[in-house]
């Protein structure tokens, strides 16, 4: 699959292609993850009270990664397989991802991360 060219919508993405080029460390990358919004696909609607989330895994069984997105129009890239859009600050995300999950950030774009599951720990220190 060839991945979609990727123009920076906000500050969060510009520190994405940052960090891609090697003008961003990684841990400052994280931070600025941890402080930002991210999209996150759901397949069902998502009630006030967070109930129906169902997200839009990708990878493997064996290590599931669940999509999100840097900007509110990334994750219409995916919208026939998760139509819904559940946003949070990356903090929370991570805080709220069961154990044994990754993230895979930005799928299907050239600027897309993958954080694997043994790494969230430690980003939920940040």
């Amino acid at each position: 699959m060839e991945l979609l060219k990727f123009n920076p919508e906000n500050e969060l993405e510009v520190a994405i292609v940052s960090a891609k080029r090697g003008g961003l460390s990684l841990p400052d990358l994280m931070k600025k993850f941890t402080q930002s919004d991210v999209y996150i696909s759901s397949k069902r609607e998502v009630t006030q009270d967070g109930s129906g989330f169902d997200p839009l895994l990708v990878g493997s069984p064996e290590n599931p990664l669940v999509a999100a997105f840097s900007s509110l129009s990334r994750p219409s890239l995916h919208a026939k397989m998760a139509a819904y859009v559940l946003r949070m600050k990356g903090r929370e995300f991570l805080h709220r991802l069961p154990q044994g999950y990754g993230v895979a950030f930005n799928p299907g774009y050239e600027a897309q991360l993958i954080i694997s599951s043994d790494v969230i720990s430690d980003l939920k220190k940040i």
